[in-house]
Protein backbone atom coordinates (compact mmCIF):
# COMPACT_ATOMS: atom_id res chain seq x y z
CA UNK A 1 0.00 0.00 0.00
CA UNK A 2 1.23 3.25 -1.09
CA UNK A 3 2.25 5.88 1.50
CA UNK A 4 -0.34 9.03 2.46
CA UNK A 5 0.20 12.51 3.07
CA UNK A 6 0.81 13.55 6.61
CA UNK A 7 -1.23 16.93 5.93
CA UNK A 8 -2.15 19.45 3.71
CA UNK A 9 -0.75 22.52 5.13
CA UNK A 10 -1.88 25.86 4.20
CA UNK A 11 0.70 28.45 3.17
CA UNK A 12 -0.08 30.51 5.91
CA UNK A 13 1.11 27.66 8.00
CA UNK A 14 4.19 27.11 6.23
CA UNK A 15 5.17 30.52 6.82
CA UNK A 16 4.74 29.33 10.72
CA UNK A 17 6.53 26.46 10.25
CA UNK A 18 9.38 28.42 8.71
CA UNK A 19 9.70 31.28 11.27
CA UNK A 20 9.46 29.39 14.49
CA UNK A 21 11.88 25.85 13.12
CA UNK A 22 14.31 27.73 10.73
CA UNK A 23 17.47 28.83 12.58
CA UNK A 24 19.04 32.29 11.62
CA UNK A 25 21.98 30.93 10.80
CA UNK A 26 22.75 33.20 7.80
CA UNK A 27 21.97 36.57 9.50
CA UNK A 28 25.96 37.02 9.55
CA UNK A 29 27.12 35.75 6.30
CA UNK A 30 28.02 38.88 4.74
CA UNK A 31 30.78 39.91 2.76
CA UNK A 32 31.73 43.68 0.88
CA UNK A 33 31.80 43.65 -2.80
CA UNK A 34 32.42 46.27 -5.42
CA UNK A 35 29.21 47.50 -6.99
CA UNK A 36 29.81 46.36 -10.08
CA UNK A 37 29.85 42.73 -8.41
CA UNK A 38 26.56 42.81 -6.58
CA UNK A 39 23.97 42.19 -9.09
CA UNK A 40 21.95 40.08 -8.16
CA UNK A 41 22.92 39.73 -5.01
CA UNK A 42 21.19 40.57 -1.71
CA UNK A 43 21.72 43.73 0.11
CA UNK A 44 22.77 43.15 3.92
CA UNK A 45 22.31 46.81 5.10
CA UNK A 46 20.04 49.56 4.67
CA UNK A 47 21.39 52.20 2.62
CA UNK A 48 19.99 55.90 3.09
CA UNK A 49 21.07 59.11 1.43
CA UNK A 50 23.97 60.57 2.75
CA UNK A 51 23.22 64.04 0.62
CA UNK A 52 20.50 65.42 -1.55
CA UNK A 53 20.12 63.60 -4.88
CA UNK A 54 20.53 65.61 -7.10
CA UNK A 55 22.80 67.36 -4.89
CA UNK A 56 21.89 71.10 -6.83
CA UNK A 57 18.72 71.99 -8.75
CA UNK A 58 19.65 71.33 -12.18
CA UNK A 59 18.33 72.31 -15.83
CA UNK A 60 16.20 69.27 -17.36
CA UNK A 61 16.37 71.03 -20.83
CA UNK A 62 19.22 72.73 -23.56
CA UNK A 63 17.73 76.77 -22.90
CA UNK A 64 18.08 79.49 -20.82
CA UNK A 65 17.28 79.68 -16.81
CA UNK A 66 14.97 82.73 -16.19
CA UNK A 67 12.87 83.84 -13.52
CA UNK A 68 9.50 82.57 -14.68
CA UNK A 69 7.88 85.96 -13.97
CA UNK A 70 9.94 87.46 -16.88
CA UNK A 71 7.92 84.92 -19.26
CA UNK A 72 4.49 86.09 -18.05
CA UNK A 73 1.85 85.94 -21.24
CA UNK A 74 4.68 85.36 -23.58
CA UNK A 75 3.39 83.84 -27.01
CA UNK A 76 4.66 84.05 -30.93
CA UNK A 77 2.33 86.82 -31.34
CA UNK A 78 3.38 88.44 -28.07
CA UNK A 79 7.22 88.18 -27.64
CA UNK A 80 9.14 88.51 -24.18
CA UNK A 81 12.26 90.10 -24.64
CA UNK A 82 15.37 89.36 -22.66
CA UNK A 83 18.85 90.41 -21.98
CA UNK A 84 21.62 86.89 -22.38
CA UNK A 85 23.25 87.88 -18.78
CA UNK A 86 26.05 84.77 -19.53
CA UNK A 87 26.76 80.76 -19.55
CA UNK A 88 27.06 78.18 -17.82
CA UNK A 89 28.90 75.25 -18.48
CA UNK A 90 28.13 71.57 -16.80
CA UNK A 91 30.08 70.76 -14.26
CA UNK A 92 30.84 74.20 -13.06
CA UNK A 93 28.86 76.23 -9.96
CA UNK A 94 27.75 79.55 -11.51
CA UNK A 95 29.02 83.05 -10.85
CA UNK A 96 27.17 85.27 -12.31
CA UNK A 97 23.72 86.45 -10.94
CA UNK A 98 20.70 86.07 -12.53
CA UNK A 99 18.87 89.50 -12.12
CA UNK A 100 15.17 90.27 -13.26
CA UNK A 101 14.90 90.79 -17.18
CA UNK A 102 17.94 88.15 -17.72
CA UNK A 103 18.42 84.84 -18.76
CA UNK A 104 21.73 82.41 -19.00
CA UNK A 105 22.17 79.72 -21.12
CA UNK A 106 22.60 76.95 -19.61
CA UNK A 107 22.43 73.25 -20.98
CA UNK A 108 20.88 69.46 -20.03
CA UNK A 109 22.38 69.07 -16.33
CA UNK A 110 24.07 71.98 -15.41
CA UNK A 111 23.50 73.80 -11.98
CA UNK A 112 21.23 76.49 -11.79
CA UNK A 113 21.85 80.13 -10.76
CA UNK A 114 20.56 80.72 -7.71
CA UNK A 115 17.73 83.01 -8.37
CA UNK A 116 16.52 80.77 -11.35
CA UNK A 117 12.93 79.16 -11.07
CA UNK A 118 12.57 77.50 -14.21
CA UNK A 119 14.42 77.45 -17.90
CA UNK A 120 13.13 77.83 -21.42
CA UNK A 121 13.31 75.27 -23.68
CA UNK A 122 16.05 76.74 -26.58
CA UNK A 123 13.15 75.99 -29.05
CA UNK A 124 11.07 78.60 -27.56
CA UNK A 125 13.45 81.14 -27.92
CA UNK A 126 15.26 82.98 -30.61
CA UNK A 127 18.45 84.74 -30.28
CA UNK A 128 19.31 88.36 -31.41
CA UNK A 129 22.59 89.63 -30.67
CA UNK A 130 22.83 90.10 -26.65
CA UNK A 131 19.12 89.51 -26.63
CA UNK A 132 16.19 86.33 -26.45
CA UNK A 133 13.09 86.34 -28.23
CA UNK A 134 10.60 84.48 -25.96
CA UNK A 135 7.73 83.24 -27.54
CA UNK A 136 6.39 80.79 -24.59
CA UNK A 137 5.69 81.11 -20.97
CA UNK A 138 6.98 78.93 -18.17
CA UNK A 139 5.47 78.21 -14.81
CA UNK A 140 8.11 78.44 -12.11
CA UNK A 141 9.63 74.64 -10.79
CA UNK A 142 9.37 74.22 -15.19
CA UNK A 143 12.04 72.25 -16.84
CA UNK A 144 13.83 72.01 -13.95
CA UNK A 145 15.23 69.25 -11.23
CA UNK A 146 15.13 70.64 -7.92
CA UNK A 147 17.99 69.64 -5.31
CA UNK A 148 16.53 66.56 -3.57
CA UNK A 149 13.68 66.14 -6.11
CA UNK A 150 15.50 62.53 -6.48
CA UNK A 151 15.78 61.65 -2.87
CA UNK A 152 16.23 63.30 0.30
CA UNK A 153 19.23 63.56 2.55
CA UNK A 154 18.88 61.17 5.30
CA UNK A 155 15.91 59.36 3.17
CA UNK A 156 16.33 55.14 3.26
CA UNK A 157 16.84 54.52 -0.78
CA UNK A 158 17.13 50.82 -0.21
CA UNK A 159 16.42 48.21 2.56
CA UNK A 160 18.41 45.47 3.86
CA UNK A 161 16.95 42.34 1.95
CA UNK A 162 17.08 44.02 -1.72
CA UNK A 163 17.92 41.77 -4.53
CA UNK A 164 20.20 44.43 -6.74
CA UNK A 165 19.46 44.72 -9.96
CA UNK A 166 21.04 47.37 -12.66
CA UNK A 167 18.58 50.04 -11.61
CA UNK A 168 19.72 49.78 -7.78
CA UNK A 169 23.24 49.34 -8.51
CA UNK A 170 23.05 52.88 -10.47
CA UNK A 171 21.34 54.31 -7.64
CA UNK A 172 23.88 53.56 -5.54
CA UNK A 173 26.64 54.84 -7.51
CA UNK A 174 24.48 57.71 -7.87
CA UNK A 175 24.55 58.23 -3.86
CA UNK A 176 28.69 57.72 -4.20
CA UNK A 177 28.66 54.19 -3.13
CA UNK A 178 31.43 52.18 -4.70
CA UNK A 179 30.99 49.38 -2.55
CA UNK A 180 28.38 47.72 -0.02
CA UNK A 181 27.37 44.83 2.02
CA UNK A 182 25.77 42.04 0.60
CA UNK A 183 25.01 38.74 2.06
CA UNK A 184 26.94 35.67 1.05
CA UNK A 185 25.84 33.55 -1.57
CA UNK A 186 24.05 30.37 0.25
CA UNK A 187 24.83 26.60 -1.41
CA UNK A 188 21.77 25.28 -2.28
CA UNK A 189 22.11 21.36 -2.96
CA UNK A 190 20.45 19.91 -5.62
CA UNK A 191 19.50 16.32 -6.05
CA UNK A 192 17.57 14.91 -8.83
CA UNK A 193 15.65 11.65 -7.92
CA UNK A 194 14.64 9.26 -10.96
CA UNK A 195 15.74 5.93 -12.57
CA UNK A 196 14.31 7.61 -15.64
CA UNK A 197 16.36 10.48 -15.49
CA UNK A 198 19.51 11.25 -17.70
CA UNK A 199 22.11 14.02 -17.47
CA UNK A 200 21.90 16.80 -20.28
CA UNK A 201 24.93 15.61 -22.98
CA UNK A 202 24.38 12.65 -22.49
CA UNK A 203 22.40 9.64 -24.71
CA UNK A 204 18.94 8.72 -24.14
CA UNK A 205 17.84 5.36 -24.53
CA UNK A 206 14.23 3.57 -24.15
CA UNK A 207 12.19 5.12 -21.59
CA UNK A 208 14.72 7.28 -20.14
CA UNK A 209 14.11 11.23 -20.10
CA UNK A 210 16.60 14.43 -19.43
CA UNK A 211 17.24 15.75 -16.33
CA UNK A 212 15.69 19.06 -16.49
CA UNK A 213 15.09 20.40 -12.92
CA UNK A 214 18.65 20.44 -11.83
CA UNK A 215 19.28 22.92 -14.30
CA UNK A 216 15.78 24.73 -14.14
CA UNK A 217 16.13 25.07 -10.21
CA UNK A 218 19.69 25.89 -10.56
CA UNK A 219 18.99 29.00 -12.91
CA UNK A 220 16.24 30.41 -10.69
CA UNK A 221 18.56 29.95 -7.93
CA UNK A 222 21.68 31.98 -9.32
CA UNK A 223 18.49 34.90 -10.49
CA UNK A 224 18.06 35.25 -6.78
CA UNK A 225 21.59 35.45 -5.79
CA UNK A 226 22.34 32.06 -4.70
CA UNK A 227 24.89 29.50 -5.41
CA UNK A 228 23.39 26.34 -6.99
CA UNK A 229 25.39 23.17 -6.30
CA UNK A 230 24.72 20.11 -9.03
CA UNK A 231 24.82 16.85 -6.71
CA UNK A 232 23.89 14.97 -9.54
CA UNK A 233 21.01 12.37 -10.23
CA UNK A 234 20.16 9.09 -7.40
CA UNK A 235 18.42 6.57 -8.65
CA UNK A 236 15.42 5.12 -6.38
CA UNK A 237 17.21 3.34 -3.97
CA UNK A 238 17.06 3.96 -0.20
CA UNK A 239 20.70 3.91 0.49
CA UNK A 240 21.44 5.46 -2.98
CA UNK A 241 19.35 8.34 -1.59
CA UNK A 242 20.93 8.62 2.04
CA UNK A 243 24.01 8.56 1.08
CA UNK A 244 23.74 10.86 -1.43
CA UNK A 245 22.12 13.66 1.36
CA UNK A 246 24.66 13.12 3.44
CA UNK A 247 27.35 14.33 1.66
CA UNK A 248 25.23 17.35 0.60
CA UNK A 249 24.87 18.38 4.29
CA UNK A 250 27.69 20.89 4.21
CA UNK A 251 25.30 22.97 1.88
CA UNK A 252 23.43 25.17 3.72
CA UNK A 253 20.16 23.85 2.09
CA UNK A 254 19.36 20.68 0.48
CA UNK A 255 16.77 20.49 -2.54
CA UNK A 256 15.83 17.19 -3.64
CA UNK A 257 13.04 16.69 -7.14
CA UNK A 258 11.27 14.11 -7.48
CA UNK A 259 10.90 11.45 -4.91
CA UNK A 260 8.08 13.71 -3.03
CA UNK A 261 4.62 11.67 -3.78
CA UNK A 262 3.20 8.88 -2.57
CA UNK A 263 4.06 6.37 -4.81
CA UNK A 264 5.80 3.14 -3.48
CA UNK A 265 9.39 3.99 -4.83
CA UNK A 266 9.30 7.39 -3.57
CA UNK A 267 11.47 6.73 0.08
CA UNK A 268 12.97 10.18 0.73
CA UNK A 269 10.44 10.86 4.29
CA UNK A 270 11.42 7.46 5.01
CA UNK A 271 15.56 8.41 4.40
CA UNK A 272 15.27 12.11 5.87
CA UNK A 273 14.03 10.79 9.32
CA UNK A 274 16.46 8.17 9.07
CA UNK A 275 18.94 10.36 8.95
CA UNK A 276 18.81 13.24 11.45
CA UNK A 277 16.25 15.18 13.62
CA UNK A 278 13.93 16.35 13.34
CA UNK A 279 12.98 15.14 10.13
CA UNK A 280 10.27 15.60 8.02
CA UNK A 281 7.99 19.13 9.62
CA UNK A 282 5.84 18.51 6.89
CA UNK A 283 3.93 16.83 3.65
CA UNK A 284 2.04 17.99 1.39
CA UNK A 285 0.98 21.41 0.66
CA UNK A 286 -2.35 23.15 -0.04
CA UNK A 287 -0.87 24.74 -3.21
CA UNK A 288 -1.19 23.42 -6.87
CA UNK A 289 0.89 22.59 -8.50
CA UNK A 290 3.35 21.46 -5.90
CA UNK A 291 0.99 19.21 -3.43
CA UNK A 292 3.79 16.39 -2.74
CA UNK A 293 6.22 18.58 -1.09
CA UNK A 294 8.14 17.93 2.36
CA UNK A 295 9.82 20.04 4.37
CA UNK A 296 12.70 18.50 6.98
CA UNK A 297 15.41 19.75 9.10
CA UNK A 298 18.39 17.50 9.22
CA UNK A 299 20.28 19.11 11.96
CA UNK A 300 19.58 22.60 11.32
CA UNK A 301 19.76 22.29 7.42
CA UNK A 302 16.51 22.69 5.51
CA UNK A 303 15.90 20.24 2.98
CA UNK A 304 12.92 20.31 0.63
CA UNK A 305 11.35 17.70 -1.54
CA UNK A 306 9.58 18.82 -4.77
CA UNK A 307 7.84 17.74 -7.23
CA UNK A 308 9.41 15.68 -9.75
CA UNK A 309 7.33 18.09 -13.01
CA UNK A 310 9.36 20.46 -13.86
CA UNK A 311 6.86 23.83 -13.77
CA UNK A 312 5.05 22.26 -10.25
CA UNK A 313 9.11 22.02 -8.93
CA UNK A 314 9.89 25.60 -10.40
CA UNK A 315 6.36 26.76 -8.82
CA UNK A 316 7.02 25.09 -5.38
CA UNK A 317 10.69 26.42 -4.98
CA UNK A 318 9.41 29.68 -6.11
CA UNK A 319 6.91 29.55 -2.41
CA UNK A 320 9.46 27.96 -0.11
CA UNK A 321 13.10 28.61 -1.27
CA UNK A 322 12.88 32.70 -0.61
CA UNK A 323 10.87 32.54 2.40
CA UNK A 324 13.38 30.29 4.30
CA UNK A 325 16.37 32.24 2.59
CA UNK A 326 14.82 35.16 4.23
CA UNK A 327 14.34 33.55 7.75
CA UNK A 328 17.89 32.29 7.78
CA UNK A 329 18.91 35.77 7.00
CA UNK A 330 16.40 37.44 9.88
CA UNK A 331 14.66 39.01 6.75
CA UNK A 332 10.96 39.20 6.88
CA UNK A 333 8.37 37.17 4.26
CA UNK A 334 6.92 40.47 2.42
CA UNK A 335 3.22 41.12 3.23
CA UNK A 336 0.43 41.00 0.33
CA UNK A 337 0.81 44.26 -0.78
CA UNK A 338 4.06 44.53 -0.81
CA UNK A 339 3.99 41.12 -3.11
CA UNK A 340 1.35 42.39 -5.57
CA UNK A 341 3.17 45.73 -6.07
CA UNK A 342 4.96 45.27 -9.35
CA UNK A 343 2.13 42.52 -10.47
CA UNK A 344 0.89 43.53 -14.12
CA UNK A 345 -3.28 44.28 -13.82
CA UNK A 346 -5.06 42.48 -16.65
CA UNK A 347 -8.24 41.30 -18.23
CA UNK A 348 -8.74 37.28 -17.87
CA UNK A 349 -9.89 36.29 -21.58
CA UNK A 350 -10.85 32.63 -20.65
CA UNK A 351 -12.71 31.20 -17.69
CA UNK A 352 -10.53 29.09 -15.14
CA UNK A 353 -12.02 26.66 -12.45
CA UNK A 354 -10.37 25.95 -9.38
CA UNK A 355 -10.87 23.38 -6.90
CA UNK A 356 -11.14 25.47 -2.96
CA UNK A 357 -8.87 24.75 -0.39
CA UNK A 358 -5.73 24.66 -2.10
CA UNK A 359 -4.22 28.26 -3.16
CA UNK A 360 -3.45 27.79 -7.27
CA UNK A 361 -0.47 29.29 -9.25
CA UNK A 362 -1.89 29.83 -12.79
CA UNK A 363 0.11 30.59 -15.81
CA UNK A 364 -0.83 32.90 -18.28
CA UNK A 365 0.44 34.77 -21.78
CA UNK A 366 -0.01 38.32 -21.96
CA UNK A 367 -0.74 40.34 -24.76
CA UNK A 368 0.43 44.32 -25.68
CA UNK A 369 -2.90 45.10 -24.67
CA UNK A 370 -2.99 43.55 -20.91
CA UNK A 371 -5.02 40.57 -21.76
CA UNK A 372 -4.51 37.01 -19.90
CA UNK A 373 -4.84 33.99 -21.74
CA UNK A 374 -4.60 30.88 -19.21
CA UNK A 375 -2.91 27.90 -20.37
CA UNK A 376 -4.08 25.24 -20.03
CA UNK A 377 -1.45 22.75 -19.82
CA UNK A 378 -0.33 19.85 -17.79
CA UNK A 379 2.64 20.33 -14.62
CA UNK A 380 5.33 17.86 -16.23
CA UNK A 381 5.33 20.47 -19.47
CA UNK A 382 8.67 22.20 -19.71
CA UNK A 383 6.71 24.67 -22.71
CA UNK A 384 4.24 25.99 -19.78
CA UNK A 385 6.85 27.86 -18.08
CA UNK A 386 8.22 28.76 -21.54
CA UNK A 387 5.20 30.12 -22.86
CA UNK A 388 4.11 31.87 -20.39
CA UNK A 389 4.62 35.23 -18.92
CA UNK A 390 3.32 34.92 -15.23
CA UNK A 391 1.34 33.57 -12.90
CA UNK A 392 -2.14 34.47 -11.46
CA UNK A 393 -2.74 33.55 -7.33
CA UNK A 394 -5.83 32.07 -6.81
CA UNK A 395 -6.79 31.85 -3.51
CA UNK A 396 -7.90 28.72 -1.59
CA UNK A 397 -11.66 29.69 -1.05
CA UNK A 398 -12.30 30.31 -4.84
CA UNK A 399 -13.49 27.97 -7.15
CA UNK A 400 -12.21 29.99 -9.74
CA UNK A 401 -11.96 32.93 -11.83
CA UNK A 402 -14.82 34.45 -14.91
CA UNK A 403 -13.83 35.24 -18.26
CA UNK A 404 -13.55 39.36 -18.11
CA UNK A 405 -12.07 38.97 -14.65
CA UNK A 406 -9.30 41.59 -13.55
CA UNK A 407 -6.38 39.62 -12.70
CA UNK A 408 -2.93 40.57 -10.61
CA UNK A 409 -0.29 38.78 -12.60
CA UNK A 410 3.27 38.03 -11.24
CA UNK A 411 5.38 38.72 -14.01
CA UNK A 412 8.65 35.99 -14.65
CA UNK A 413 10.41 36.08 -13.30
CA UNK A 414 9.45 36.10 -10.06
CA UNK A 415 12.21 38.25 -8.27
CA UNK A 416 10.96 37.59 -4.49
CA UNK A 417 9.66 34.12 -4.84
CA UNK A 418 5.93 33.42 -4.92
CA UNK A 419 4.92 34.28 -1.38
CA UNK A 420 3.60 36.59 0.66
CA UNK A 421 2.11 36.74 4.41
CA UNK A 422 -1.53 38.07 5.22
CA UNK A 423 -3.33 37.11 7.95
CA UNK A 424 -6.50 35.75 6.45
CA UNK A 425 -5.07 33.66 3.17
CA UNK A 426 -8.84 32.88 1.98
CA UNK A 427 -10.48 36.09 2.44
Amino acid sequence: MGKEFLKLTSVNDLIDIIENKIELNLEDSVERLPLLDTTNRVLAEKIKAEEDLPPYSRSAVDGYAVMAEDTFGASPENPAYLKVAGEIEIGEQPEQSLNPGTAIYIPTGAELPAEADSCLMIEDTEKFGSQIEVMNSVSAGENIIKKGDDIKEGQLLLDRGTCLSSAEVGALAGLGHSQVNVFTMPEIAIISSGDELVPPGEKREGSSIYDINSYLLGSLFKEWGLKPSLKGIVNDNKAELKARIEASLDADLIVISGGSSVGVKDYTIEVINRIAEPGVLLHGLAVKPGKPTILGLLNGTPIIGLPGNPSSAWVVAAIVIPAIINRMRGLPIEPRAEFFKNSITAELLEPISSTPGRQEYFPVKLDGNRKASPLYGKSNLITTLVDSDGLIVIPPGSEGLARGSQVQVVPYPPAKGLIFKEQDIDG
